[in-house]
């Protein structure tokens, strides 16, 4: 051990000489400070003064206090292209500060301290392990840049010496044995808040929530030229009230970057759902040749950045060429009846041309919708499709049914349906008719054309009446010579259990509409 005599000697010594290098340093001038940064100086500062309305939880008008992006960020429809030069105020923060209702947030010490951040570089941090523009999207070093140029390994494999989950919490990956954070090391989802965190879409392709370009044109302004039609195609509109999915133009992507994801190339794969079938793009014209605008129209190949927007004319032609005649909301369910405007659903720039619902059958335009009948409603059609005296009326009878929907027959009446009678409304040489004009049938076998002493009836098509259903009304109770002149219909020896009587009078059987009104005259439950 050092003898009492000696530790004091020791001790001495080390006094006369802090003695002596205070002295030193008393003679030294003051150094400059160091240059202030976002995280040790600024935050703290517009947290205290700002943080009141502007969060971390729903920040006012969207902006943060906290966030370091927020605070550079320009402000909103900025054409400056970036963050103001050197000296001069972040164009969001500037903006707002000088807002009446903001005047003193700040005092002249807090503005000098943040006008020396600025001339500075506006950095995020200075720290041991990265560059100060290590978090800054303008600067060279930002972290990204260096990431994609490893292909993302750093974040992504834990093995690696410089992995990012050996300091930082967040990161998708994480060495063994590493159970939290390094120092002060801030977690990469303070700024990567979105399900997903580093690996979620808008990180390297939108803008926070939004996983789609164009990015921050503050902070990126070398991507805005490749954004392109995304936002277009990525929104409901009222030319797609369904919204394209990135697969509709790409195949799918990994989470982990495997396979062609992250490589530097935009690879194009068009969804024959949406886009038809032998959809391509063209690099050098950067142009799109796909069913969703080759319809005919002006614009049959619009190319990626060409302005829009795209009109009706743009991809057909309103009509488009030899298309029938009549109102569009004939025969689509989602243009108005001028074809200016569409209503919001799901058919309209899917790459088919859909007619009604679009389920590809006569339902699409006739009957109910979710219905599997094809009969309308409108006019007479229920009385005809489930009539109380006879058989249930074919479609043929009274229009010619075509053998595909495109045939030109289909609509060359539009918007109403060509009536032609045929089948039992021409039985016994009756000569049937429809008048377009008062819209009545004349000399219809069904309605008593034919039968001796018996003029027809007329009905109007779509009378709500229903005197046309009645017995007697197109032939007499009983009918005229050579009819006997009996009543009772119901006789086995005539037409058996076909008619019945009621307090009323005669009715039809449910066995007797299967004869009724089928253009001949049965006996004793006869048929044909």
């Amino acid at each position: 051990m050092m003898a009492r005599g000696a530790r004091a000697l020791a001790w001495a010594r080390i006094v006369a000489g802090t003695a002596a290098l205070c002295a030193a340093c008393a003679e030294v001038r003051p150094v400059a400070s160091v240059a202030p940064t976002f995280e040790r100086d600024v935050r703290p500062t517009l947290e205290a003064r700002c943080g009141q309305c502007h969060g971390a939880r729903r920040p006012a008008a969207g902006w943060s206090a906290s966030r370091f992006t927020d605070v550079i960020a320009c402000v909103p429809a900025s054409t400056d292209g970036g963050v103001p030069d050197a000296g001069a105020w972040p164009s969001r923060l500037a903006a707002a500060l000088a807002r009446p209702d903001h005047q003193g947030l700040l005092d002249d010490a807090q503005r000098a301290l943040i006008a020396r951040w600025i001339a500075g570089g506006a950095p995020a941090a200075r720290g041991a392990m990265h560059p100060p523009g290590f978090s800054d999207p303008r600067s060279a070093d930002f972290h990204a840049r260096s990431l994609r140029s490893q292909r993302w390994a750093p974040m992504l494999d834990a093995t690696r010496a410089e992995a990012c989950g050996r300091c930082h919490e967040g990161s998708p990956t994480r060495p063994a044995g590493v159970t939290g954070a390094a120092g002060d090391a801030p977690s990469c989802t303070s700024c990567h808040e979105q399900p997903g965190g580093p690996l979620s879409c808008g990180t390297c392709h939108g803008d926070g929530e939004r996983a789609t370009p164009p990015r921050d044109p503050c902070l990126f302004p070398g991507t805005s030229p490749s954004a392109g039609a995304h936002e277009a195609h990525l929104r409901a509109s009222p030319l797609h009230a369904s919204p394209f999915t990135c697969e509709t133009c790409h195949p799918s992507r990994t989470a982990d970057f495997t396979g062609s994801h992250g490589d530097g190339v935009v690879d194009l794969a068009f969804d024959a759902e949406r886009a038809g079938d032998g959809g391509t793009y063209d690099p050098a014209t950067r142009t799109c040749t796909v069913g969703c605008h080759r319809q005919g129209g002006a614009r049959p190949t619009p190319a990626w950045n060409e302005p829009g927007p795209m009109r009706c004319n743009d991809c057909h032609s309103s009509p488009p060429a030899n298309h029938p005649r009549g109102e569009c909301v004939a025969c689509h369910a989602e243009p108005d009846a001028t074809g200016s405007s569409l209503r919001p659903g799901p058919l309209h720039l899917n790459a088919r041309v859909d007619l009604g619902n679009g389920n590809g059958t006569c339902t699409a335009c006739h009957g109910r919708t979710g219905d599997t009948d094809p009969w309308p409603e409108t006019g007479s059609h229920t009385a005809h499709r489930a009539p109380s005296g006879g058989a249930p009326v074919a479609c043929a009878t009274c229009h010619t049914v075509p053998a595909r929907t495109e045939d030109p027959s289909h609509f060359e009446a539009a918007p109403r349906a060509a009536v032609r009678l045929t089948g039992a409304a021409g039985a016994r040489g009756a000569r049937p008719m429809y008048d377009t004009t008062t819209r009545s049938c004349a000399e219809v076998a069904c309605h008593g054309a034919g039968l001796a002493g018996t003029r027809a009836d007329v009905p109007t098509w779509g009378d709500p009446s229903g005197v046309a259903r009645r017995c007697g009304q197109c032939h007499g109770v009983p009918p005229a010579p050579p009819h006997t002149t009996r009543t009772d219909c119901a006789s086995l020896i005539c037409h058996g259990g076909e008619v019945a009587l009621s307090p009323s009078g005669p009715v039809i059987t449910a066995a007797g509409r299967a004869l009724h009104q089928n253009g001949v005259i049965d006996f004793a439950g006869a048929g044909p």
